[in-house]
């Protein structure tokens, strides 16, 4: 017996699986440009409050290297 998964549950694979993964490799990729050597210096500001609220986006921050976090508002 093949047990069949519901569209609800693709969609959330499909967004674990997928996108917060490809998402977090943007984000990495773009503080990255910003960065090339130990003496430059960066903002990067987003004002997307998932980032710090939502588990998927504190993920997203754990995978970016040790940057400092500076929460407004």
């Amino acid at each position: 017996m093949k047990l069949r998964s519901t569209p609800s549950q693709e969609r959330s694979f499909t967004f674990n699986e997928l996108v917060i993964p490809a998402t977090g490799v943007k984000l990495l990729q773009w503080t990255g440009r910003a960065i090339r050597t130990e003496d430059d210096r960066a903002q990067v500001i987003c004002y997307d409050k998932r980032l710090t609220t939502q588990a998927y986006g504190r993920r997203m921050l754990e995978g970016l290297p040790a940057y400092r976090l500076e929460r407004r508002g």
